[in-house]
């Protein structure tokens, strides 16, 4: 079964371990785009019993998220860092269980999703589609599942760099006796530097369902191979559109109203709570 390189592991700069792809194509992503763009706040609740302190969590990005740039309004900025938040440990983080749910073949899974979804990729459409190379880092030998011509389908979103030397360096990837380098020609990443909790500058984020075709496939030495993916429009829609709406100040909330998590005492109370469960994360 081919591997799928959505971020099931890490979303930072180190190897992934990639997670299987579906055994059958899957139908495409949507009912999100008719939900109402609500506070991060908000589309979050339906998450609370799936993703572990998702409200703490949701609490502390906005915090970090007072004035956002490329005209996002704060909650929209704040759902993208949401995303590339890393807890721990690694499988409880957003984008860990995210990506296995847009992998998984019931799509019922994905409707405590939807609002969050809605909020995550009206933020993403604001920010300009990136045609550029890009570079993921796996570990293992996936030569054998991607042959030269096969067409691919990662459903689930996709941390990259657009920097080569990144991976030459990053300890993680070169401590892997086996490992892949996945070289990328794509047209709609989205350069998420200014609202990535990494704050890295090279931080591409490829949207979920893109298809792919494999044009290269060879091993380098010392146990590095490289596959070179060439991203294409699929036939069909595989992820509905949703068209961010007109800019607003970064001052309003998408419901209108200022978000409680915009307070300074709330923002001082998830300070607090965060030293302490950093505290006891370390006992």
């Amino acid at each position: 079964m081919v591997a799928s390189a959505s971020d099931e592991t890490s979303p930072s700069l180190r190897a992934a371990k990639l997670g299987p792809l579906p055994r059958r194509m899957l139908p495409p992503i949507e009912g999100y785009a008719s939900k109402p763009l609500v506070s991060l706040e908000k589309a979050v609740k339906p998450l609370q019993s799936i993703v572990k302190r998702i409200q703490l969590n949701a609490c502390m990005v906005t915090s970090l998220s007072e004035n956002p740039k490329d005209g996002l309004t704060v909650d929209e900025s704040a759902s993208i860092v949401l995303y590339t938040f890393e807890s721990v440990p690694a499988e409880d983080s957003l984008y860990n269980i995210l990506n296995k749910t847009l992998n998984s073949e019931n799509r019922r899974e994905l409707v405590p999703w939807l609002l969050y979804l809605r909020l995550l990729l009206t933020a993403l459409d604001r920010l300009p589609s990136k045609r550029c190379t890009i570079f993921k880092g796996v570990d293992g030998d996936f030569t054998k599942d991607y042959p030269m011509g096969k067409k691919i389908i990662w459903w689930g979103f996709s941390s990259c760099t657009s920097s080569s030397d990144a991976w030459q360096s990053a300890p993680d990837f070169n401590k892997a006796k086996i490992r892949t380098l996945f070289v990328i020609n794509c047209h709609t990443g989205r350069n998420i530097k200014n609202h990535s909790h990494r704050n890295t500058a090279d931080d591409i984020l490829l949207l979920p369902a893109r298809e792919f075709v494999v044009s290269m496939t060879f091993g380098v030495g010392n146990g590095l191979n490289q596959i070179h993916l060439e991203e294409q429009t699929p036939s069909f829609p595989l992820l509905e559109h949703v068209q961010a709406p007109n800019q607003r100040s970064n001052e309003s909330q998408p419901t209108g109203i200022k978000s409680k998590f915009a307070s300074t005492a709330a923002i001082n109370a998830v300070r607090k709570a965060v030293i302490v469960i950093s505290m006891s994360l370390k006992m």
